[in-house]
């Protein structure tokens, strides 16, 4: 909801919240507003949830942010292919660092 109130309206406010709250029909409020593509905060609870769920595939994740996509919308998606990075490049050691603690645990 970017955080903006006003322009959205009281309903649909609390009912965002419910679905990234995981409140007990936020699969339905999802389904029900025709969501295929969620991005959320990395350290909240929506996303453990969707990565525990066969219906969304995780597209994206930094430390800030998580993507996921319907798992039958995923196909129709023109999503680019993960950057690469010249060896030495301060990303490239990152994404080396992410991979090995991904693998670690």
């Amino acid at each position: 909801m970017f955080g903006h109130a006003a322009p959205v309206g009281d309903q649909l406010l609390y009912s965002s919240a419910g679905v990234e709250s995981v409140r007990r029909d936020w699969a339905a409020t999802i389904r029900k507003a025709g969501t295929d593509v969620v991005v959320l905060d990395t350290n909240t609870p929506l996303p453990n949830v969707l990565a525990q769920s066969p219906r969304w595939v995780r597209v994206y994740k930094d430390p800030h942010n998580v993507a996921f996509v319907a798992r039958d919308h995923l196909a129709a998606l023109a999503l680019p292919p993960p950057p690469t990075y010249p060896r030495g490049d301060p990303c490239a050691r990152l994404n080396a660092l992410k991979t090995l603690t991904e693998q670690s645990g």
